[in-house]
């Protein structure tokens, strides 16, 4: 996952970029959390505990702060990571996002599994259309998955599209039953 997403405790603001957007400063957001937290459980939330944590990865010169806040609306929704501050450093390529992995409702930290980890990885790649390093060739299925729920016709119009190419040939049928294989595979999850 380290050469896609790199996931640390968050311990401050993100350093000052030409290409920066703040909604909220660390200070107020962990004062925040932590007085929520105690209302709710009666507990002061423990120091070992990463409700603040800091996404870092790899953008294209073309990514903008605009952008990465709208994939990081699609990141709170589907995972409940909420956004907080988003930065671009163009000296070394990267985009840092403050991130609160604390759930507003229940009070209590968002834990994501590696496969979750994963399709967050995916979500961040897909949405702002970053190429895939190597490591992510084991994840075909997340990809495809990801697609299929942004949109469930995406493999029947590439059928249709692929159909009205060059039909009859070997590689026609190769790419016909691949894209057939992904939809009945998504289409089964």
């Amino acid at each position: 996952m380290n050469d896609v997403l790199i996931i640390e405790k968050g311990i401050n603001d993100l350093p000052e970029s030409p290409e920066r957007w703040v909604g909220e400063h660390y200070g107020s957001l962990k004062e925040r959390i932590d007085r929520e937290t105690l209302a709710a459980t009666g507990y002061a939330p423990l120091k070992h505990a990463k409700f603040i944590r800091v996404i870092t990865f790899k953008v294209k010169l073309s990514t903008h702060i605009d952008a990465i806040r709208r994939m990081m609306e699609i990141v709170h929704k589907r995972f409940g990571i909420a956004c907080y501050q988003a930065a671009i450093y163009r000296q070394d390529s990267t985009a840092r996002l403050l991130c609160s992995w604390w759930d507003e409702n229940t009070k209590r930290g968002i834990a994501l599994s590696y496969s979750d980890q994963t399709k967050l990885a995916v979500t961040i790649l897909r949405q702002l259309h970053l190429p895939r390093p190597r490591s992510t060739d084991g994840w075909v299925r997340y990809f495809l998955r990801e697609a299929y729920e942004e949109n469930p016709d995406v493999f029947k119009e590439a059928l249709d599209w692929v159909a009205s190419c060059s039909p009859g040939s070997t590689d026609f049928e190769v790419i016909h039953d691949a894209l057939q294989l992904a939809l009945d595979i998504c289409k089964e999850n």
